[in-house]
């Protein structure tokens, strides 16, 4: 693919869904869908080739690092940088 060659590998996206004010099971609760660039730590760390900093990159990588974020739902709204 033509894009493989400008996007680097450690750059991927991440969607996610967040639902506000939900209480038992009740459809009462606030959705909001979104779309964000997401980094991949252990890529960016491989070239070190150490051990304990892969280690840490991979434990990070379960926090996702601010990054520009668009809202679809339940309205547009793009974000420079969201967590």
């Amino acid at each position: 693919m033509l894009l493989e060659n400008f996007i680097p590998d450690y750059l991927g996206l991440a969607l996610g869904l967040s639902v506000d004010d939900k209480i038992g099971n009740n459809d009462s609760g606030t959705y909001e869908l979104y779309l964000s660039l997401d980094l991949d730590l252990e890529k960016i760390a491989e070239p070190l080739n150490n051990k304990i900093i892969s280690s840490i990159a991979h434990y990070l990588n379960f926090i996702k690092v601010p990054a520009p974020t668009l809202r679809f739902y339940p309205s547009y709204k793009g974000y420079w940088f969201y967590m």
